[in-house]
């Protein structure tokens, strides 16, 4: 609506200015031909035309679209009158339709500074400056406008009215200024309070300004004014909806969509809320069931995560164990040597006393036999007492002290024998202790069987022993302690050890002194018997004595002198067997020390004993510990049995999960299938009413997303070709704060929870499950904006829609494809496109290239936004090749509004028709030879020209014979406005676009209808329906014609070329693809007046056969011819 303000202000004032100028001004009845050279100067004078003439020419040529030759002419009258305020302005007008917008500026500012107070120039100037999107400095330009006086009545009503309008939605929309453009609309309503538009406007500013009561007080005084506009409606409704008065919104909503059936926002609004229950409560129901899943599956995996590392950390454990266990083993198995080396040695001391206690049973059994001796010496003293009772008195005196010597002699030898008891005594311990000592070296045989067995019993259980790490620890300290105390009391042994050898010593010291007193004994047994012979001797001499006693005192004399020697001798021997005594007793009390040490090594076994007790009591400690250890081992299995069956739960959980989860996958896909189908529905829905309401039609059933890929299949099927749609459309980008009730989601759940009474008819999706193609649904930013953004959807057979959301704007989108068309038309700078072109392609085709790639696509027809459908595709470029050297491409209006269906036409007839020259259009000298060419040596068919191409011979010809291919060679124009300022030229008469059908080129069905020479307004909206919608209008599968007018000569190659191939060819978008690849490599040129078309050369007429050697290399010459419809 905007730009429609905007060119409406710019047309009347140019018709203001052209009738100022054209004042005074001859009006000539002829034109004069025009070959968009630059005229001299000189040659204008000499032919004596006028400036008014040079006027007619811009006026002329500014009418039917030919601005750069227009330019060309006003420079020259700059050039007569350099003061000419009017011819800048004018020149500003053309730099602005042509979307230059800096050097119309440029411009107007020339004319204002030769005119400072034309209002005009201030008013168009601040125009460019709000296409360049600066706002402020527009604004600033028009403000001066108002300061200026107005000389017209429409200069009176740009001030009083459009300029005020113009800055306050400026304001409003573009500034987003709301308070400012509120006051400025103030002054609108208080000037003029009948008009609808402000007190809509000011409702908008006071709801972005959330002052919704005043918004909808406004909006309601609008409806006041035009009850049916649905645009109040619309906006009435959503500040109803932001005062939560959700049932008065969507009453609002249904008036709205009740007087504009077309707004597809309300409509779908509506058909949501009415029909989306189902879909959105499975929705809802798969996604919770979805997060409840998932959420499952997360605790089960955290689970399964804890138990493999807990098994982790008791493998790593067990290893550990096992480990220490071993070593436990090695040390007690080096424990177990070192107490055998200690049995060992205590046999061999065992051996070592048995020998020693040998010896002193030998000694004893000497003694004895000494002290029989000794018994059967006193006996035989005895007898030689009784023989001496009758001796004399001094014998019997001899003979008593005798017996007390013998009476001490028994008492020692009672004494003797009392020693030889208890030596017997000892030796009785002796063997005691020896068999004790063997009973503890069985028990420790035993005890080591015993480890044995517990060692094999340990071993067994090394492999149960995975979870019993802090029982084995303390397992190994006890055995550390066992083993402690093994080495104590092996150094304990080792300690007896060392007193029974000092004990062996000191008794090998005690045997040798017994030996020592042994020999003395001897000697003193060998005094004794010497003494027996010599007492003998005396008995002898007694008895001699006897006889001779009474006769011999003096020898009596002599033996008792002798019997004191022999007393003496006694006494001596006495004194002997004292020592000897005493040696005994000495010997007895070093055999009591031995005993007290046998005693002590006793109470060492013993010890020994008790401890070796001991450790088999810590074994059997460690043994139950160890039992259980095994039965922690039995349950910690038990307690994994039980953790692998909760696993096994798990698991079969995680697989109904998954179950679950793939049952939500594939309810998901299928209410993705169904929004992407919404999707589709949606934008053909907007193209589809948009062709509808231009053209007139009504009731074109919707083509479903399904319906197009299965159309997509039969075609690759059929041709062996890949072939995407691919949509692009603006998109509005509405405020962070705006965007989240802009959302189906957030104002329809609202509705539902805020509601007392559960809507039977109305209820509200969530906003997670709204596509992004349908979050716009309710955006406040209804109208088409300048920071709108492109989105591209590309539909293939298979797979799902490809969406990308792109950051360029319409704004940005709009200058760079200006600048792209103007020097892509431009053959004089051969490269000067490239850089436009890339643009472009960045922005429209590179961020489908991949998807394109990867699925193989060799064709691509667009569904275009608004600015987009008089792009000239083929041409845009990547930096190394043009894209029409990739691909095949056409544009179509709609999916729902093409003919899809697969037609071959290599086997039809061509109708072909045109004119050459015309009452009031440039000629074009190629028509003869280009229908010549199709219908003669190019495709069987019939021609007609000049005077036969009209109407009636067009339906008498196809009445005669069905012809699928028509094509027209002639003038078209694509216009601004209506459908009836756009027309095709025929020879009297001109055919207008709404007035197509009436050719009933659907009846028979035509597949290709063909334009050589037809032309689009740029930047018109309504041209480009016109164009995109022209298979639709004329009733035809496909059509073909071009954006610009191209040269008569590059128009009869393309054409040459273009019917050659499609003999070849099957896919119409192909053929045209390899027509323009041959004009891109050279392989159509003129050629010494002469048209070559690969080795066909064709005679040029006079008119052109005196052009100059060229090829159509340039884009110029074949970018423009684009195909429209179905491109097979």
């Amino acid at each position: 609506m905007k730009n429609f303000r905007f060119q409406l202000g710019v047309a009347l004032a140019t018709f203001i200015t052209t009738s100022i100028a054209s004042t005074n001004s001859q009006i000539l009845a002829a034109q004069p031909d025009f070959d968009g050279n630059t005229i001299p100067t000189e040659q204008l004078i000499a032919q004596g035309r006028t400036v008014d003439l040079l006027w007619q020419q811009v006026r002329e040529l500014q009418g039917i679209g030919r601005y750069v030759e227009a330019l060309a002419i006003l420079d020259q009258i700059i050039r007569l009158q350099p003061d000419s305020f009017l011819a800048w302005y004018w020149r500003g007008d053309i730099f602005n339709r042509l979307g230059d917008y800096q050097r119309a500026i440029s411009a107007y500012d020339d004319a204002i500074a030769i005119r400072p107070d034309y209002l005009l120039a201030w008013w168009s100037k601040g125009n460019s400056l709000y296409q360049l999107q600066r706002y402020q400095a527009a604004i600033t330009s028009w403000q001066q406008a108002l300061t200026l006086p107005a000389s017209s009545d429409y200069q009176q009503q740009l001030v009083s009215t459009s300029i005020p309008k113009q800055i306050a939605r400026v304001q409003l929309y573009d500034l987003q200024r709301y308070t400012d453009a509120i006051t400025t609309y103030n002054q609108l309503v208080a000037i003029d309070a009948d008009v609808a538009a402000n007190w809509l406007n000011r409702g908008v500013g006071f709801y972005q300004l959330s002052q919704y009561q005043n918004a909808i007080a406004d909006f309601d005084r609008a409806l006041q004014l035009e009850p049916q506009n649905s645009l109040a409606w619309k906006r009435r409704g959503l500040a109803l909806y932001r005062l939560q008065r959700y049932q008065d919104a969507i009453a609002s909503w249904e008036n709205a969509a009740r007087f504009n059936p077309q707004d597809l926002e309300i409509t779908e609004l509506l058909s949501a809320i009415e029909t989306s229950d189902t879909s959105v409560a499975q929705l809802e129901n798969s996604q919770r069931r979805l997060v409840e899943v998932r959420r499952e599956i997360n605790v089960a995996e955290e689970r399964l995560s804890a138990l493999r590392d807990e098994s982790q950390e008791l493998t790593a454990q067990l290893e550990s164990s096992q480990v220490e266990l071993r070593q436990s083993q090695q040390e007690l198995t080096e424990i177990q040597q070192e107490v055998e080396t200690a049995q060992t040695e205590l046999r061999q001391s065992q051996q070592e006393f048995t020998e020693i206690q040998q010896e002193v049973e030998t000694a004893q059994t000497e003694l004895r036999q000494s002290q029989q001796e000794l018994a059967e010496t006193q006996q035989e003293v005895e007898t030689t007492q009784v023989q001496l009772e009758s001796s004399q008195t001094e014998l019997r005196q001899s003979q008593q002290e005798f017996t007390e010597i013998q009476q001490e002699v028994e008492t020692a030898q009672t004494e003797l024998r009392q020693s030889q008891q208890e030596l017997t005594e000892i030796r009785q311990e002796v063997e005691i202790t020896q068999a004790q000592l063997e009973s503890s070296q069985t028990e420790l045989r035993q005890s080591q069987q015993e480890f044995t067995e517990t060692q094999q019993e340990v071993e067994t259980a090394q492999a149960q022993l995975e979870s019993s790490q802090t029982e084995l620890r303390q397992s190994r300290q006890e055995f550390t302690e066992i083993q402690q105390e093994v080495k104590t009391a092996q150094a304990q042994l080792e300690s007896s050890q060392t007193e029974l050898r000092q004990s062996r010593q000191e008794f090998t010291e005690i045997q040798q002194e017994v030996e020592t007193a042994q020999a003395q004994l001897e000697s003193s047994q060998t005094e004794l018997r010497q003494s027996q012979q010599e007492l003998t001797e005396t008995q002898q001499e007694v008895e001699t004595a006897q006889a001779q006693l009474e006769s011999s005192q003096t020898e009596l004399r002599q033996s008792q002198q002798e019997f004191t020697e022999i007393q003496q001798e006694v006494e001596t021997a006495q004194a002997q067997l004292e020592s000897s005594q005493t040696e005994l007793r000495q010997s007895q009390q070093e055999l009591t020390e031995i005993q007290q040490e046998v005693e002590t090594a006793q109470t060492e076994v013993q010890q020994s004993q008790q401890e070796l007790t001991e450790i088999r009591q810590e074994v059997q400690t460690s043994q139950t510990r160890l039992e259980s250890s095994q039965t922690q081992l039995q349950q910690s299995q038990q307690q994994l049995t039980e953790i692998q069956q909760e696993v096994e739960t798990v698991q079969t959980e995680v697989q109904q999960s998954q179950q679950q989860l793939t049952e939500t996958q594939q309810e998901a896909q299928t209410v993705q299938a169904q929004l992407e189908s919404a999707q589709v529905a949606r934008l053909e829905v907007g193209f589809t009413s948009e062709y509808e309401q231009y053209l007139g039609i009504t009731n074109t059933p919707i083509t479903s997303l399904e319906d197009v890929r299965d159309i997509l299949r039969q075609m690759e099927e059929d041709n062996d070709v890949k072939s995407a749609f691919t949509y692009a459309k603006y998109m509005p980008t509405p405020k962070e704060e705006e965007q989240k009730e802009a959302t189906t989601a957030y104002a329809l759940q609202s509705l539902l929870e805020k509601n007392q009474e559960k809507p039977s008819k109305h209820w509200l999706l969530n906003a997670s499950e709204l596509s992004n193609s349908q979050q716009p649904m309710l955006s406040q930013n209804l109208q088409e904006q300048e920071n709108d953004e492109l989105e591209l959807v590309l539909v293939t057979a298979e797979g799902k829609l490809i969406r990308q959301r792109l950051g360029a704007t319409r704004a940005e989108i709009r200058r760079v494809a200006r600048e792209f068309r103007r020097a892509v038309t431009d053959v004089k700078d051969p490269n000067g496109y490239l850089a436009p072109s890339q643009k472009l392609y960045k922005l429209l085709f590179e961020p489908l290239e991949q998807n394109l790639q990867t699925q193989e696509i060799q064709n691509v027809a667009f569904l275009m936004d608004k600015g987009l459908r008089s792009l000239p595709l083929a041409a845009l470029h990547d930096g190394e090749k043009f894209l029409v050297e990739k691909y095949g491409l056409g544009i179509m209006p709609g999916l729902s509004l093409t003919n899809l269906g697969p037609v071959d036409v290599r086997s039809s007839q061509v109708l072909a028709m045109g004119a050459e020259v015309f009452p009031d259009q440039t000629p074009l000298p190629a028509v003869p030879v280009e229908l010549d060419v199709i219908t003669r040596q190019l495709w069987p068919g019939e021609a007609y020209l000049n005077e036969s191409f009209t109407v009636e011979t067009l339906k008498q010809a196809r009445e005669e014979e069905s012809f699928s291919i028509v094509h027209f060679a002639t003038h078209a124009e694509f216009r601004e406005g209506r459908a009836n300022n756009s027309y095709i030229q025929l020879w009297d008469d001109k055919i207008t676009l709404d007035e197509l059908r009436e050719l009933e080129l659907n009846s028979p069905p035509v597949s290709l209808l063909v334009l050589s020479a037809c032309r689009t307004a740029v930047g018109s909206k309504e041209a480009e329906l016109g164009f995109a919608g022209l298979a639709v209008q004329a009733g035809v599968s496909t059509a073909m014609g071009s954006l610009w007018y191209v040269s008569d000569e590059g128009t009869l190659g393309l054409m040459t070329k273009f019917y050659e191939e499609l003999k070849q060819i099957p896919v119409k978008a192909e053929a045209l693809r390899q027509t323009q690849l041959a004009m891109l490599r050279g392989e159509v040129r003129i050629e010494d007046g002469e048209l070559v078309v690969d080795d066909n050369r064709i005679p040029l007429p006079p008119e052109l056969a005196q052009l100059s050697d060229r090829d159509f290399s340039h884009p110029y010459y074949w970018s423009a011819f684009t195909l429209i419809g179905n491109p097979w």
